[in-house]
């Protein structure tokens, strides 16, 4: 562990960055990168940023989180444990950040957790766009090349049911992007799909 001048001046950085709401949670996420694949230093790096009270700071935690876990079959499942109640009731911004950290941090495993909890908001159009579309990605990224049919049915569903004006937003992208990702290398299986 860090001594008391040591802590404050790590924190002192984000600091700075008070008024810069995406650079905040940018530079807080930058952590996970450094942390790659080493779930122990969650603790002594991320979880400092967890307990902020600037909500920017702590959805750069989250993010930071699943870029730190990707990858890794931890027993103790740490990014799930951490971030699986922000994904689904946390203030939005966190609640994107947590959507996006667990993709990132269950990418290529087909996780059956994060398909029983994000197929829902991918379908369900009474939620914002981008947290549809975020969930979207993150399956998408989870079941990457395994063309799960659950998962596309749901975001082709969302596709037919969300008005032109939605699709016409920036995050409506995800949804194709996430799609696609589902038949990743697998072009003569998705023929059915499209």
């Amino acid at each position: 562990m860090l001594d008391d001048e040591e802590e404050e001046e790590k924190k002192s950085w984000v600091i700075l960055l008070k008024d810069k709401e995406e650079w905040q949670i940018a530079a807080v996420a930058s952590l996970g990168l450094l942390c790659s694949w080493n779930s122990d230093t969650v603790n002594d790096i991320l979880m400092p940023y967890i307990d902020n009270e600037g909500k920017y700071i702590r959805a750069g935690a989250s993010l930071g989180i699943g870029l730190c876990c990707a990858g890794i079959n931890d027993e103790n499942d740490m990014a799930y444990a951490l971030l699986e109640d922000p994904a689904q009731n946390g203030e939005p911004i966190i609640k994107l950040c947590s959507i996006l950290g667990l993709g990132m941090a269950y990418a290529g495993r087909s996780s059956e957790q994060l398909q029983e909890i994000f197929v829902t908001p991918v379908v369900d159009t009474s939620l914002p766009l981008e947290e549809s579309a975020y969930a979207a990605l993150s399956l998408g990224l989870t079941f990457v090349g395994q063309c799960n049919e659950e998962v596309a049915g749901a975001i082709i569903q969302t596709l037919m049911e969300r008005s032109e004006d939605e699709l016409n937003q920036p995050a409506a992208k995800y949804f194709g992007i996430g799609l696609a990702l589902l038949y990743m290398g697998q072009q003569t299986k998705c023929e059915t799909t499209l």
